[in-house]
């Protein structure tokens, strides 16, 4: 079976390349989902459901306000910079990342400011909890180096250099974060410690853009490139038109990823919200594979879409949706069978989510099962028809969760996830069909080696 394995990788080169990306990709996304754990487990432990509840609305804080400073930018610069690296125009990779490091720059402060001082108003009046802007408050400091590192992150995505780029987003914020909640944890510098895990991710989100922007002018060599032939430069204007539909998928992303959070935080308490998080987490280990080939499939859609080398295209997206699907039925089972040790570990209280566990790993085995089919449209041109069904998709879960939360709390919030999700599954499958004349899986083939 190896050597067969062995020897379709050697047949096919965009397999082969998907396969040695993705593996680098899958180490450092495995190795920044054990830090991820181990800060989880930390917080669960050593300040319990309601501290880790308050710092996962504080992350659902951050998320919101940064899809708005970036403004799709960072999604942008990957389909930018893997058209025109291939072409070797490479002074119209500085020009657009120039461009794009002005804007999100002074959006970033317009938005900070803004979620600084509604900080209040938001605790108050949304979550009806007004003790969270203190945390809010701080978590805001933290949009700026939030976004300027997403954007020098996948930049160099872009270039695929997946290692650094996968190292980068998974490693350094969840190691430092660890670091500095445990050195602030066992001293007395912060005498409040609700706070704590907060001015700890602060922290390790500005050291991590420093790292990131100092990779990405290193790897580029940005200083010595000169801007040519200036009249095909982009404007900010045609950058915008490009960037914009993906903030609007990215905002519907988070709306989809987050709302049950957010409806839980509204709902019910901080305990509930932290159960649900840690929940979260656990089955957010089936995406690893997931994540880590999509690192390097971005671009390649790309390429092929460039090429028009849609045969090519069809065979890429339907070996991803395979080899995904096969390694997600394994992590299924192993999840289901040990949810009870699994959240056991974190502690008694979180024991009541396993049901909600077993929902969301069936949403998540349909991820694995249909692929990135929202990437693809993505990268080929068709964002405005992914931010459609996205926005339906949301539209159904946030109605659900109105309903279902009041009445089964945390497994109600785990439903109303999983049918907003099949449905934006299916309607996807259905898109790619009609965009690309075939369908992202290929179920004669789907148990073949």
């Amino acid at each position: 079976m190896l050597k067969k394995i062995k020897r379709k990788l050697n047949q096919d080169k965009h397999l082969h390349e998907l396969f040695k990306g993705s593996s680098v990709s899958f180490l450092y996304r495995l190795l920044g989902t054990l830090f991820g754990y181990i800060l989880t487990y930390f917080i669960a432990t050593k300040f319990g459901a309601e501290v880790m509840g308050i710092f996962a609305l504080s992350m659902a804080f951050l998320s919101i306000t940064t899809i708005f400073s970036k403004f799709g930018l960072d999604t942008a610069i990957i389909r930018f910079v893997a058209e025109n690296i291939s072409k070797g125009k490479v002074y119209l990779i500085k020009d657009y990342y120039l461009k794009s490091l002005i804007f999100v720059f002074f959006s970033s402060i317009v938005i900070s400011i803004l979620a600084f001082y509604l900080s209040e108003i938001i605790a108050q009046y949304v979550f009806k909890k007004p003790h969270l802007y203190i945390y809010f408050q701080i978590i805001s400091l933290g949009i700026l180096p939030y976004t300027l590192f997403f954007l020098h992150a996948e930049a160099i995505r872009g270039l695929k250099k997946i290692a650094i780029s996968s190292f980068l987003k998974n490693i350094p914020i969840p190691l430092f974060t660890l670091i500095f909640l445990i050195i602030f944890s066992y001293t007395s510098i912060i005498t409040n410690y609700k706070v704590i895990p907060n001015i700890a991710y602060l922290i390790s989100i500005v050291i991590v853009f420093l790292i990131s922007m100092i990779l990405w002018i290193k790897i580029t060599n940005l200083f010595s490139i000169r801007i040519e032939n200036k009249n095909k430069l982009s404007s900010f204007k045609k950058i915008l038109k490009i960037s914009f539909p993906m903030m609007l998928t990215s905002s519907l992303v988070f709306i989809n990823n987050w709302t049950d959070l957010i409806m839980l935080g509204i709902f019910i308490n901080e305990k509930d919200v932290g159960i649900y998080n840690v929940v979260n987490k656990i089955v957010n280990i089936m995406i690893i594979p997931m994540i880590a080939i999509v690192s390097i499939a971005a671009p390649k859609f790309s390429e092929f879409w460039g090429k028009e080398d849609l045969e090519g295209l069809k065979k890429f997206v339907q070996q991803i949706s395979k080899i995904t699907f096969l390694i997600g039925i394994f992590i299924f089972v192993f999840l289901t069978i040990f949810s009870y040790q699994i959240l056991l570990f974190f502690g008694k209280e979180f024991v009541q989510g396993e049901t909600a566990l077993i929902i969301l790993l069936i949403s998540m085995l349909f991820y694995m099962f249909f692929g990135p089919t929202h990437i693809l449209m993505n990268m080929t041109g068709k964002e405005v028809a992914v931010q459609n069904i996205m926005l339906l998709s949301a539209v159904i879960n946030i109605i659900l969760n109105f309903f279902f939360i009041p009445v089964w709390g945390i497994n109600g919030a785990a439903i109303a996830t999983l049918i907003s999700k099949l449905f934006f599954y299916f309607t996807a499958a259905f898109l790619v069909k009609k965009y690309y004349g075939f369908l992202p899986y290929n179920l004669k083939n789907l148990f073949k080696l």
